[in-house]
């Protein structure tokens, strides 16, 4: 259920905009909307120190465990300052080493000479060049020059040319090093510890995380504090926050401002107010709501809120998708020792949704006789619905979910609508619907078509053309109407087949079982190396199937309802949560 909002408007005086602000975090039903562009001011400085707070946790999420100290009692903004100090130093040794690195490799293969003796006696008229070519080039050096190899074990010939004149030929190197090689690889083994030992202060700088997470939490609690102070709109000595109250609250909310002083104006929100959304629903429903937060998707205000629809779906989604008893029961095992390690106060709806979802994959898995494939355990495991052991069975199934799970959604828009006589026009959809249900059925299963299916049809198209949008003037309403026909009869079709994905995503995981499966019959358990292979291959094999039917899950059965079902339904997923203004708890980062 969508909670009903009530738009408030507080008026305070300026002087008092801060204990206000902290009255409200304290009551916590009010979500602040700005008047005012929140600017520069204290909310850009706080801004900043949240974006350096970031950085440090991952530059020590980054670094090396070590040997981690004990908290120095430092306060955070100098662990910031000096967590980034200690990075920006390092990045600094980083780019010299790299730096230097290349140099030692450009030069390694000359040895170690001191480019000033070279640079001396070119002062003294005496030409020292360094020549680099091919073997074959070498005899084009004037006969007169004095030539000593230096390197040839690169196919390469290196070598110092003595003349009393500078060359200008074709590998002659122009260029000499500024230091001699074992100056530069000791300049690189000091930078290598100068690095070790940043890279550990860095580390012990781990110690200090509990301070940081503090630090987030009030620098978080304190930007919106500023953000919502510098949002107020000014008014003389009198400053105006505009927010959204739920409607039972408003009460609460009218009785304190009425203790402190304050001016308060209640009213429904405007056509055009961008009104947040509270979800508020039994316990057992709200599991899904982890699901909707990890695909960060709310519905809009003045939407539906199809949290149940939503629930009973993906779980059907899921056991199809995944389809195997055995991996139900590692997800359902795994859950189980999860939740037994995580803390008390952690969230357990997270958990009660993969109970559920565990469930379902076991139930579909036992129903069709699939435990870790169909044929490893074929001699123990008999399908309870052998119904749906067949193909065809499967596909019809899917179908018949298909068209069930988009009449629920029309019927729902329909029911939104009443008593508009657009209603009707919902009616001609699920006509068509159920002529695309026995269409798919007719192409693909090779169905017969009823004979009332036409009839219906032609029900469906006129239900649509004069009523999907009523108007007074007929002649508008039929040509709107046929447009919206004309771009959604195709998608009707379209969106049903697409159920088919259950099926097919289920098959071909089952098949993939199937496959490791044949490979450890095939080697069998002859030896304990052998039996080792061939363990190794069933799990590895199985843990790929797990892994690759997940992000089926993912991708197939959240589209079915995030996209086909929210599409027919009318649902855009544009909601804002309600965040209203309130002291947080700590939080772990």
């Amino acid at each position: 259920m969508i909670v009903r909002m009530k738009k408030v408007h507080l008026l305070v005086r300026a002087k008092e905009i801060y204990p206000a602000l902290d009255i409200l975090r304290g009551l916590g039903v009010v979500h602040v909307e700005p008047l005012n562009e929140p600017r520069g001011g204290r909310s850009a400085l706080v801004r900043e120190h949240l974006i350096e707070l970031e950085k440090v946790f991952a530059l020590l999420e980054q670094s090396n465990a070590g040997e981690v100290s004990a908290a120095r009692g430092e306060d955070a903004l100098s662990v910031v300052n000096r967590v980034l100090q200690l990075a920006g130093s390092i990045d600094q040794v980083q780019e010299r080493l790299q730096t230097r690195a290349a140099v030692i490799a450009r030069w390694a293969a000359w040895g170690d000479f001191d480019p000033a003796d070279i640079s001396f006696l070119r002062e003294q008229g005496l030409y020292v060049g360094l020549y680099e070519s091919s073997g074959t080039d070498i005899g084009k050096l004037p006969s007169e020059a004095i030539v000593k190899v230096i390197d040839s074990s690169s196919g390469r010939i290196r070598a110092i040319v003595i003349t009393r004149t500078p060359l200008e030929l074709p590998g002659m190197v122009p260029d000499l090093p500024k230091e001699r090689l074992s100056l530069l690889q000791a300049a690189q083994e000091a930078d290598q510890r100068e690095l070790v030992a940043l890279q550990q202060s860095l580390s012990r700088h781990r110690s200090d995380k509990p301070v940081l997470i503090r630090a987030m939490t009030e620098w978080t609690q304190a930007l919106r504090l500023e953000e919502a102070a510098e949002g107020m709109l000014g008014a003389g000595p009198l400053s105006v926050l505009k927010g959204f109250c739920p409607e039972e609250k408003v009460s609460q909310l009218q009785a304190r401002a009425q203790s402190e002083g304050w001016g308060i104006l209640s009213e429904d929100p405007a056509a055009d107010d961008r009104i947040p959304t509270l979800l508020r629903n039994p316990e057992w429903v709200r599991v899904i709501q982890p699901l909707f937060d990890f695909m960060t998707i709310i519905p809009g205000y003045r939407e539906a809120d199809v949290s149940l629809c939503f629930l009973v779906f993906f779980s059907l989604f899921f056991g199809i998708l995944i389809g195997d008893a055995g991996y139900g029961a590692i997800f359902l095992v795994g859950t189980f020792f999860l939740r037994r390690k995580a803390a008390r106060d952690v969230d357990p709806a997270p958990f009660r949704l993969m109970y559920l979802l565990s469930a379902c994959a076991i139930l579909w898995g036992l129903a069709t006789g699939t435990v870790f494939g169909s044929s490893l355990f074929s001699g123990w495991v008999k399908p309870a619905v052998p119904w749906l052991t067949e193909t065809r069975n499967v596909q019809h199934l899917c179908f018949m979910i298909g068209v069930v799970h988009l009449t629920i959604a029309h019927v729902w828009r329909g029911i939104r609508k009443w008593p508009s006589l657009s209603v009707i026009g919902e009616a001609g959809w699920i006509a068509l619907l159920w002529c695309a249900y026995f269409l798919s059925c007719k192409i693909i299963l090779n169905y017969a078509v009823p004979a009332f299916m036409m009839p219906l049809l032609w029900s469906g198209v006129a239900l649509v053309i004069l009523f999907n949008q009523p108007d007074r003037n007929l002649l508008k309403a039929i040509g709107m109407g046929t447009g919206d026909l004309l771009l959604g009869i195709m998608g009707v079709l379209i969106d049903l087949i697409s159920y088919i994905r259950l099926f097919a995503v289920g098959a071909a995981g089952l098949a993939l079982a199937e496959s490791f499966n044949a490979a450890v019959t095939s080697l069998g358990f002859g030896n304990i190396f052998v039996g080792l292979g061939t363990a190794l291959i069933l799990v590895l094999g199985h843990a790929l199937n797990i892994t690759l039917s997940m992000m089926a899950v993912l991708v197939h059965g959240l589209r079915l309802n995030i996209l086909e079902f929210s599409v027919h339904q009318g649902i855009e997923w544009t909601g804002v949560k309600f965040d209203p203004l309130r002291k947080e708890q700590t939080i772990n980062i």
